[in-house]
């Protein structure tokens, strides 16, 4: 364990930094990401491959914000609870709106993933680690669609018999639906 949050603190270093040195940009109507302090993002297309759930995501300082979901999943092959945890950090594209505010942002994510799952009446867990780009389009009254593309690598000593759940390295497609404030 102590070697995957080294792992992520390493990874996420560069983002610390990009953050610290837009803090001090001087233009004040540029807002750096999406959401002010928080939000809540439903899987949109989780239930199409057997996994309900969401994230939660706290705006830490200028353009990083922390993130962390679960979801529980529910296969033919694997049954459990899917954890993840991680950081995005923003990029603004034009065009903006009256008041300033940025229609949409563009993201990269890197996250640690637990899995604690079940395969037959086998007990096991997966970890790993995922990174994803995409884009975060703001649409009113603090709602927002997600939608991106990643690289998620898991490694298990369990033998799952479904070829999609039983691979290491997977794509990973990312679309979902939130309210920030």
């Amino acid at each position: 364990m102590s070697r995957a949050l080294a792992f992520l603190f390493v990874l996420f270093l560069p983002s610390l930094a990009h953050a610290a040195e837009a803090e001090g940009e001087d233009d004040p109507n540029d807002d750096v990401r999406p959401i002010q302090y928080a939000s809540v993002e439903a899987n949109a297309i989780g239930p199409a491959v057997d996994r309900y759930g969401g994230q939660v995501q706290v705006g830490v300082m200028g353009p990083l914000t922390l993130v962390g979901g679960m979801s529980r999943i529910e296969s033919a092959a694997v049954s459990g609870w899917a954890v993840e945890v991680g950081s995005r950090l923003f990029f603004g594209l034009a065009p903006r709106r009256a008041d300033g505010s940025r229609i949409a942002h563009v993201f990269m994510a890197c996250s640690f993933l637990a899995d604690d799952i079940r395969v037959g009446d086998t007990r096991g867990e997966r970890r790993g680690v995922a990174l994803d780009a995409g884009v975060h389009m703001r649409i009113r009254y603090g709602f927002y669609a997600l939608g991106g593309v990643g690289i998620a690598h898991r490694s298990t000593d369990l033998v799952i018999p479904d070829r999609l759940e039983g691979m290491k390295t997977t794509p990973r497609l990312l679309l979902a639906l939130g309210w920030g404030f």
